[in-house]
């Protein structure tokens, strides 16, 4: 995670919070030729600052390009290759989100009534 969405997602606590969590965006990516990962942006900071805020950590989603060229050609990579691992990364991270908005419905919605 950069220094400067670091700085945003902190300076967005100060408001209103409305983050569901945090997601480690170009995260890695797999060597060509040997398939070891790559953290060319460091490792970790998203899962640090989820931490220290308190916010759930959503996933990390790998640098591929897989994903600009389905994006080119219009068609979600989950759709034209669904097997593949930045596919599962997304399908965890659309899972996690939904996991969260249930939980905030639940703490909005399900509250003990309390009668005076």
């Amino acid at each position: 995670m950069d220094i400067a969405t670091d700085a945003h997602v902190r300076k967005e606590d100060t408001r209103v919070r409305k983050i569901l969590g945090i997601l480690e965006n170009l995260s890695f990516f797999k060597c060509l030729h040997c398939g070891e990962p790559w953290h060319i942006f460091g490792k970790g900071g998203a899962r640090r600052t989820a931490d220290e805020m308190g916010l759930s950590f959503l996933g990390e989603v790998p640098l591929e390009a897989d994903i600009r060229k389905c994006s080119d050609e219009g068609v979600p990579v989950v759709l034209s290759n669904p097997d593949s691992a930045v596919s599962k990364a997304y399908s965890d991270v659309a899972q996690k989100v939904v996991s969260r908005l249930q939980e905030l419905y639940e703490q909005q919605f399900l509250r003990p009534e309390i009668n005076l």
